[in-house]
C-alpha cells in the first residue's frame, strides 16, 4: 500500500484487507501487488469506505470531550445543592448569654427562648435541646407556628454553662450560655 498522510481515505474490502481510494476508484497504483489489484477491481461495489482523522483532529476531539465530561461534572456538584446549607436556627435570644438566679424573686429561676427553624419547607423543624451542666434543667414545647419553646429552669448555681439547640435533621446547632447566680 502506498504512503499517504494521515487524512487519507482507506477502504476495506469484503475480504478485510485494507487499499486505499485511488484502488477503490480503480487506479491501483503500482505498488500494489496483482492480487490487491485485482481484488481492489473485483469488489468495488462492496467495498466500504473508512475515512481515517488525523491525529489533529483526534486530539482535539479528545480535549473537547474532555472539557465537556468536566464541565458537566463540575455543574452537577454545584447545581444540586444540599437543602440544608440554607438552614438555620434562629434564637429568640439570638444567641447571647441567660441569667438565672436562684432563691430570687418568682419567675428569675426560668427563661424561655423561642427557637425556630429556617430553611428549606421540606426540613423537619424538630429540635433537640440539652444543657451541658446538671445545674440547668431543659425542657422543649413544640407550638403550632412550627417554632419550639426551650423552657430552661435553675437547679443550681453555675457559670456559663453551655445549651445546644440542634436539628434532628442538618445537623446544624447553636450554643448559647446559661448561668446561675444566688
Amino acid at each position: 500500500m502506498k504512503n499517504k498522510n494521515l487524512d487519507s481515505k482507506l477502504i476495506l474490502n469484503k475480504n478485510s484487507s485494507l487499499v486505499d481510494d485511488d484502488c477503490f476508484n480503480g487506479n491501483c497504483s503500482s505498488s500494489l501487488n496483482s492480487f490487491s489489484q485485482k481484488n481492489c477491481i473485483q469488489t468495488n461495489s462492496t467495498s466500504t469506505k473508512i475515512e481515517t482523522t488525523g491525529s489533529k483532529h483526534s486530539f482535539l476531539f479528545k480535549c473537547v470531550f474532555s472539557l465537556f465530561i468536566v464541565i458537566s461534572l463540575l455543574f452537577l456538584t454545584t447545581a444540586c445543592g444540599n437543602i440544608y446549607d440554607d438552614m438555620k436556627i434562629v434564637l429568640s435570644n439570638n444567641g447571647e448569654d441567660v441569667v438565672l438566679y436562684l432563691g430570687g424573686n418568682a419567675g428569675e429561676d426560668v427563661a424561655e427562648i423561642t427557637a425556630t427553624i429556617e430553611g428549606d419547607k421540606s426540613i423537619s423543624r424538630e429540635l433537640e435541646v440539652f444543657a451541658e451542666n446538671d445545674k440547668i434543667l431543659v425542657d422543649t414545647k413544640m407550638n403550632s407556628d412550627n417554632s419550639t419553646t426551650i423552657i430552661i429552669t435553675a437547679n443550681g448555681v453555675c457559670k456559663d454553662a453551655p445549651v445546644i439547640v440542634q436539628s434532628k435533621e442538618g445537623n446544624k446547632k447553636v450554643t448559647f450560655y446559661v448561668s446561675v447566680e444566688i
